[in-house]
Protein backbone atom coordinates (compact mmCIF):
# COMPACT_ATOMS: atom_id res chain seq x y z
CA UNK A 1 0.00 0.00 0.00
CA UNK A 2 1.86 3.07 -1.21
CA UNK A 3 1.37 6.07 -3.43
CA UNK A 4 -0.09 9.54 -3.19
CA UNK A 5 -3.51 10.88 -2.24
CA UNK A 6 -4.54 14.49 -2.88
CA UNK A 7 -7.97 16.04 -2.28
CA UNK A 8 -9.71 17.22 -5.45
CA UNK A 9 -9.89 20.79 -4.18
CA UNK A 10 -6.11 21.10 -3.85
CA UNK A 11 -3.90 22.87 -6.38
CA UNK A 12 -0.23 22.00 -6.76
CA UNK A 13 1.92 25.14 -6.66
CA UNK A 14 5.32 23.40 -6.52
CA UNK A 15 6.94 20.17 -7.67
CA UNK A 16 5.98 17.33 -5.29
CA UNK A 17 8.72 14.97 -6.54
CA UNK A 18 10.98 15.55 -3.47
CA UNK A 19 8.12 14.48 -1.17
CA UNK A 20 7.78 11.19 -3.04
CA UNK A 21 11.33 10.33 -1.95
CA UNK A 22 10.36 10.44 1.75
CA UNK A 23 8.88 7.42 3.51
CA UNK A 24 5.55 8.94 4.48
CA UNK A 25 4.23 12.51 4.32
CA UNK A 26 1.16 14.22 5.74
CA UNK A 27 0.19 17.85 5.61
CA UNK A 28 -0.87 20.14 8.41
CA UNK A 29 -3.41 22.93 8.32
CA UNK A 30 -3.31 26.51 9.51
CA UNK A 31 -4.93 27.46 12.80
CA UNK A 32 -7.38 29.60 10.84
CA UNK A 33 -8.66 26.53 8.98
CA UNK A 34 -8.81 24.20 12.00
CA UNK A 35 -12.10 23.01 13.50
CA UNK A 36 -10.71 20.36 15.86
CA UNK A 37 -7.94 20.30 18.45
CA UNK A 38 -5.36 17.54 18.04
CA UNK A 39 -1.90 19.14 17.92
CA UNK A 40 0.93 17.78 15.82
CA UNK A 41 4.27 19.64 15.74
CA UNK A 42 2.67 23.05 16.02
CA UNK A 43 -0.10 22.18 13.61
CA UNK A 44 -2.72 19.61 12.89
CA UNK A 45 -2.30 16.50 10.78
CA UNK A 46 -4.80 16.41 7.95
CA UNK A 47 -5.66 14.11 5.10
CA UNK A 48 -5.66 16.55 2.18
CA UNK A 49 -2.22 15.42 0.95
CA UNK A 50 -0.63 12.05 1.76
CA UNK A 51 2.33 10.21 0.25
CA UNK A 52 3.73 6.86 1.33
CA UNK A 53 6.14 4.18 0.24
CA UNK A 54 4.63 0.68 0.03
CA UNK A 55 4.00 -0.99 3.40
CA UNK A 56 4.97 2.05 5.47
CA UNK A 57 4.34 1.18 9.15
CA UNK A 58 2.44 4.41 9.90
CA UNK A 59 -0.04 3.76 7.09
CA UNK A 60 -0.34 0.23 8.51
CA UNK A 61 -1.21 1.71 11.93
CA UNK A 62 -3.90 3.89 10.36
CA UNK A 63 -5.47 0.94 8.55
CA UNK A 64 -5.23 -1.14 11.73
CA UNK A 65 -6.98 1.59 13.71
CA UNK A 66 -9.80 2.10 11.18
CA UNK A 67 -10.59 -1.62 11.10
CA UNK A 68 -10.10 -2.31 14.84
CA UNK A 69 -13.31 -3.99 15.97
CA UNK A 70 -12.55 -3.12 19.61
CA UNK A 71 -12.15 0.62 19.20
CA UNK A 72 -14.68 2.86 20.86
CA UNK A 73 -16.71 4.81 18.32
CA UNK A 74 -18.27 8.20 19.00
CA UNK A 75 -21.93 8.29 19.98
CA UNK A 76 -24.51 8.20 17.19
CA UNK A 77 -25.59 11.63 18.48
CA UNK A 78 -22.21 13.13 17.53
CA UNK A 79 -22.32 15.85 14.86
CA UNK A 80 -21.74 14.19 11.46
CA UNK A 81 -18.59 16.16 10.60
CA UNK A 82 -17.05 15.49 14.01
CA UNK A 83 -17.95 11.79 13.66
CA UNK A 84 -16.07 11.59 10.34
CA UNK A 85 -13.08 13.50 11.75
CA UNK A 86 -12.92 11.14 14.74
CA UNK A 87 -13.39 7.85 12.88
CA UNK A 88 -11.53 8.25 9.59
CA UNK A 89 -10.53 11.88 9.16
CA UNK A 90 -8.01 14.39 10.41
CA UNK A 91 -8.68 13.94 14.13
CA UNK A 92 -8.19 10.16 13.89
CA UNK A 93 -4.98 10.69 11.89
CA UNK A 94 -3.65 13.16 14.45
CA UNK A 95 -4.48 10.88 17.37
CA UNK A 96 -2.88 7.89 15.61
CA UNK A 97 0.23 9.97 14.92
CA UNK A 98 0.38 11.16 18.54
CA UNK A 99 0.49 7.51 19.68
CA UNK A 100 2.92 6.40 16.95
CA UNK A 101 6.47 5.67 18.11
CA UNK A 102 8.18 6.08 14.72
CA UNK A 103 7.48 9.79 14.25
CA UNK A 104 10.98 10.39 12.83
CA UNK A 105 9.98 8.39 9.74
CA UNK A 106 6.89 10.54 9.04
CA UNK A 107 7.50 13.89 7.37
CA UNK A 108 5.04 16.57 8.42
CA UNK A 109 4.62 19.09 5.62
CA UNK A 110 4.34 22.63 7.02
CA UNK A 111 0.92 24.25 6.81
CA UNK A 112 2.25 27.08 4.63
CA UNK A 113 3.09 24.49 1.94
CA UNK A 114 -0.24 22.65 2.12
CA UNK A 115 -2.71 25.43 2.87
CA UNK A 116 -1.08 28.69 1.77
CA UNK A 117 -4.47 30.39 1.56
CA UNK A 118 -7.18 30.75 4.18
CA UNK A 119 -10.68 29.44 3.55
CA UNK A 120 -11.75 32.97 2.63
CA UNK A 121 -8.86 33.45 0.17
CA UNK A 122 -9.23 30.12 -1.63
Amino acid sequence: MGGMYVDFDMECLENVEPLLQKGCCFGTDTDENIIYASHVKGGYLNNTFITSTPKHPFIGKIVEHVFDENRILPSADTHKLLYVLQTSGALMLSDTYDAYEGKDDVYIIPACNIAPFSVMEA
